[in-house]
């Protein structure tokens, strides 16, 4: 086993020596895939793709009728409040800035914390591909 540039060995206390297999090194590709659709990074296509996905996780949630499933967006400030009948379903930040002494960028999602304010961590990212962060109910916990 080789630990930066260094022969390791050693033996047990009866004077059996392990044989080692090569370790290699796995690199975790964290680099997002940018949604193929909207590679401008548009605010207003990204939302509608939001829209879409929302009701179609509704639908196969559990099969109801999406007519009466209403998502709406209110434009605040910093933020976009992504509503779902009477209720918050999360926060899309408009532009890069800081909350809660926290950076984020343009099209962060954040679950709200209360009515008016978004959580403090971003779960997810309207520009990204995978639509794993989020459910009809909305952006998942932190794990």
């Amino acid at each position: 086993m080789k630990s930066k540039g260094k022969e390791m060995s050693f033996s047990f206390i009866n004077g059996v020596s392990p044989q080692l297999s090569p370790v290699t090194e796995k690199v975790k590709d964290d680099t997002p895939t940018v949604d193929p659709n909207n590679p401008t990074r548009d605010m207003n296509i990204a939302l509608k793709t939001l829209k879409e996905n929302i009701l179609l996780k509704y639908k196969n949630w559990g099969g109801h009728n999406v007519d009466g499933f209403n998502v709406s967006f209110k434009y605040g400030r910093k933020f976009v409040k992504v509503l779902e009948g009477t209720r918050v379903w999360g926060f899309v930040a408009i532009d890069h800035d800081i909350h809660k002494n926290i950076l984020y960028n343009k099209g962060d999602t954040f679950k709200p914390a209360s009515w008016n304010a978004p959580a403090k961590w971003a779960r997810g990212n309207v520009f990204h591909k995978n639509t794993d962060w989020y459910e009809w109910t909305g952006p998942n916990y932190l794990k």
